[in-house]
């Protein structure tokens, strides 16, 4: 399925299992120039991380991958026969969420607009819908927070609250931007974990943005790095070295935290 119709050349799937592929994308706002030549592969059952300086189009891919921007080159989901034909499902975990904090909104309500035939929340929430938030939240140990106002919520309820939203159902593609963002210890292990749980799934590809480079050592299968271009991809073991983590960030690299084997000093 061709995520957006602005292709320099036809999407055909090169791979013969599930994957999501992305060839020769160019991203162009404003007159400048965000991202050039941007190719890689993220394979159905497997954690694939982008990193980068700020301001190396990271979150940029993001949107092309949502379709929310225009792009040249091709983006490209390759089903499983299991999937279907379609669109696929896309889950995605912002870094944050931006709403007014004085709304009358429970996280119940929330679960019922983003369920399909979405009706207004003073109408009342179906007990099927309630029954089915509580098992997403459950899923992600946030079952407590089911009838907490929206508002109320700390940054790293709220990101429990987004995950269980972008899993339930299982997507076909799950992007997450930063989801440790604004995540107490205990949050962090928890999603961690999930994300050690959806490794081998291999209905789902997983693209996660994220400046732990601990995190990407331990819970990733691929690496791309980018800063405007691919700069270099593979497992992560391969290429964080000392070099290509130099090459990739340049002098923001004190920024980054990394604890993994490497020493980048």
């Amino acid at each position: 399925m061709r995520l957006n119709r602005r292709s320099k050349k036809a999407c055909a799937c090169s791979l013969d299992d599930c994957s999501l592929e992305i060839r020769n994308l160019d991203v162009t706002l404003n007159r400048i120039r965000i991202l050039e030549d941007v190719s890689f592969d993220v394979r159905c059952g497997e954690v694939t991380a982008v990193i980068g300086p700020n301001g190396a189009g990271k979150s940029t891919l993001l949107k092309a991958i949502l379709g929310v921007i225009p792009y040249d080159g091709c983006i490209h989901f390759c089903h499983r026969k299991s999937h279907g034909g379609g669109a696929p499902r896309i889950g995605y975990i912002p870094q944050q969420l931006n709403f007014d904090r004085s709304m009358p909104l429970k996280v119940f309500e929330l679960f019922s607009m983003a369920s399909p035939g979405a009706r207004p929340s003073f109408s009342g929430v179906p007990s099927p819908i309630r029954e089915k938030a509580a098992t997403a939240l459950a899923s992600v140990k946030a079952e407590h927070l089911l009838d907490k106002r929206v508002g109320g919520l700390s940054g790293g309820e709220i990101q429990r609250v987004l995950f269980a939203l972008a899993i339930n159902p299982l997507p076909n593609i799950l992007i997450m931007d930063e989801p440790i963002s604004g995540v107490d210890v205990s949050g962090e292990a928890l999603i961690y974990e999930l994300i050690r749980k959806m490794r081998g799934n291999i209905e789902m590809s997983v693209i996660i943005v994220s400046h732990d480079l601990s995190m990407v050592t331990s819970y990733t299968d691929h690496v791309v790095c980018i800063n405007r271009r691919v700069v270099c991809q593979g497992a992560a073991d391969d290429i964080l070295t000392p070099k290509n983590i130099e090459e990739t960030f340049g002098s923001y690299i004190g920024m980054y935290r990394h604890h993994a084997s490497h020493d980048v000093d």
